[in-house]
C-alpha cells in the first residue's frame, strides 16, 4: 500500500508540474484539488471497467499509473 501511495503521489506531482508556467510571462494554470480528484476517479473507473474485478492490486496499480500519465 505504501508503494501505491508513493507512486500515486509522484504521478500527482507530475500532473501539477505539467501545468506550471515555463516563464514569468506565461499564465499560471495549476489544477485545483477538484480537477485532480476528478481525473483520479475517472481513471480509476476506466481501469476497473476495462479490467473487471478479481486481479491482484499490483495489476490495477500499474494500469492506473499508466492511465494517469496519459
Amino acid at each position: 500500500m505504501k508503494k501505491l501511495c508513493g507512486t500515486l503521489r509522484q504521478t500527482l506531482r507530475s500532473l501539477r508540474l505539467k501545468f506550471l508556467p515555463q516563464s514569468n510571462t506565461e499564465i499560471i494554470n495549476i489544477m485545483t484539488e477538484n480537477e485532480i480528484s476528478y481525473k483520479i476517479l475517472d481513471a480509476a473507473y476506466k481501469v476497473h471497467t476495462a479490467l473487471g474485478p478479481g486481479l491482484l492490486e499490483s495489476s490495477y496499480q500499474a494500469v492506473l499509473v499508466h492511465e494517469l500519465k496519459r
